[in-house]
């Protein structure tokens, strides 16, 4: 039986500051004028488990459904003034009887992710796929297909370097992938920094994909992880802590930012711990 939440456990008005809070967030970063979903993605951290919780979660949550899975500044401030609309205004009223019920605790989860799937900014209905290129990567083969090009380089090396792993990293960032049905938009990608669980240090390269359906509505999202794991008491890595680049619509600029890091360079040719591979919807 499909659970929902306990009456008074999402307080509607707590949902509603957050959701302003997240709003404001994402259109004050100046990256909201350049690349689509990337300020709202920055905005995420502080209203999750390092914030007020799973109460945070659910607030991202509805402003991810009033987006559609889209947040470029027009967006955003259509969701900001859809949040600030008359109460006879049709999708403000819908999202304020979600809120509701949350708040009641008359609703359940699977209902919840129904209701939420197509948001209330809806999209622009797509024009004509571009035909994809003939080396692009399935998505439900993309997890394979990296095992083996990182296998090729690291052979049976029980130690991978960066020196190694990085020019595949890179390589995969320039491969098309397709999804069809769905369309991949927002094609983004992340290199994610610090001491992450257990006091180890991890570097981390992520591409993110966002799916649509044919009518151009969000269906999900899908992220696809590297990551290198060092000992915490290797010295060297004391002076670094946490941090983050995510590419914009340049993808040579990302790889050379990348490359530039200091952390890059001190890294590139010590052994890690571990390298691990995650191919996961979000």
């Amino acid at each position: 039986m499909d659970r929902g939440p306990s009456p008074g456990e999402y307080p509607a008005e707590q949902l509603v500051v957050l959701m302003r809070q997240i709003i404001a967030e994402a259109l004050a970063d100046p990256r909201a004028e350049t690349y689509e979903g990337h300020a709202f993605q920055r905005a995420r951290p502080a209203f999750g488990g390092d914030g007020p919780g799973e109460v945070g979660q659910v607030a991202f949550g509805l402003v991810g459904w009033i987006l559609g899975g889209q947040a470029n500044r027009q967006r955003l401030t259509m969701a900001e003034e859809l949040m600030n609309a008359e109460a006879s205004d049709r999708r403000h009223a819908r999202l304020f009887e979600v809120i509701g019920r949350l708040d009641a605790g008359e609703i359940s989860w699977d209902e919840f992710a129904a209701v939420t799937k197509k948001g209330l900014i809806r999209n622009v209905r797509p024009g004509r796929p571009v035909p994809a290129p003939a080396d692009a990567v399935r998505l439900s083969t993309v997890k394979h297909h990296l095992e083996v090009r990182l296998s090729e380089v690291t052979g049976s090396a029980s130690v991978p370097v960066l020196a190694s792993v990085w020019p595949v990293v890179a390589a995969f960032a320039g491969r098309s992938v397709i999804a069809a049905p769905l369309e991949i938009r927002d094609d983004m990608y992340l290199c994610q920094w610090g001491w992450f669980g257990a006091g180890e240090f991890t570097l981390d390269f992520t591409r993110q994909y966002s799916l649509y359906d044919k009518d151009g509505d969000y269906d999900s999202m899908v992220q696809t992880s590297v990551s290198l794991v060092y000992p915490a008491e290797d010295p060297d890595l004391a002076r670094f802590g946490s941090d983050e680049i995510w590419s914009g619509s340049n993808l040579e600029e990302w790889i050379e930012q990348v490359e530039a890091l200091t952390l890059f360079q001190t890294l590139r040719e010590k052994p890690a711990n571990a390298l691990r591979l995650s191919h996961n919807a979000v």
